[in-house]
C-alpha cells in the first residue's frame, strides 16, 4: 500500500524516467494487469461452478421442504434460503441483500427543482456571455437573472 515511506519522488535525488523506461514500466504494468484479470476470471468461474453444484443430503431435504423444485437444488438456492432466514430473524445486512436480490433497492431521488434552477442559471449566464453582456471583472452591464437563480 502506498504511503510516505515507499513513494518514489522525482526531483534532485531521482530524475524522471526516460521514454524507454516509461514504456518498459507501462508494458510490465499491462502484463501484470492482464495476469490479475485472468486470475479473477478463473476465480469467478470456479465460484459459479460451486454455486451451481447440486446439493445433496440434509441440504437437499431442507430445500425440498422449503418448496424448491429438483432443478433449483443448488448452492445458490441454499444460500438464498439462508439469507432469507437470517433476514427474518432481524439481520439488517441480510435484509438488504434480499431486497437487492429481488430488485427492490431504494433509488436515489433527484431534486429536479434544484437541477432546473442550475440549468436556468447556466443558460442565462451562457446567453449573457455570448451577447457580451458580461464584459469583464469590473462588472459593466448585467441583466436580471431568472426567478430562483441565486447570484453570488
Amino acid at each position: 500500500m502506498a504511503n510516505e515511506e515507499n513513494l518514489q519522488r522525482y526531483g534532485n535525488e531521482r530524475p524522471a524516467p526516460t521514454n524507454e523506461e516509461a514504456v518498459k514500466a507501462g508494458r510490465l504494468g499491462g502484463i501484470a494487469s492482464g495476469e490479475t484479470r485472468r486470475e479473477q476470471g478463473r476465480l469467478r468461474k470456479a465460484a459459479e461452478t460451486l454455486l451451481r453444484a447440486t446439493v445433496t443430503g440434509d441440504n437437499k431435504a431442507v430445500l425440498l421442504a422449503a418448496g424448491y423444485s429438483e432443478e433449483e437444488l443448488n448452492n445458490y438456492s441454499l444460500m438464498t434460503l439462508g439469507i432469507v432466514q437470517k433476514a427474518i430473524k432481524g439481520d439488517v445486512q441480510a435484509y438488504n441483500s434480499v431486497r437487492d436480490i429481488i430488485g427492490e433497492s431504494p433509488t436515489q431521488k433527484v431534486e429536479l427543482e434544484d437541477n432546473r434552477e442550475t440549468a436556468e442559471r447556466y443558460e442565462f449566464y451562457s446567453a449573457q456571455a455570448k451577447r457580451g453582456a458580461i464584459k469583464n471583472e469590473q462588472g459593466l452591464h448585467q441583466e436580471e437573472p431568472p426567478k430562483g437563480a441565486q447570484v453570488q
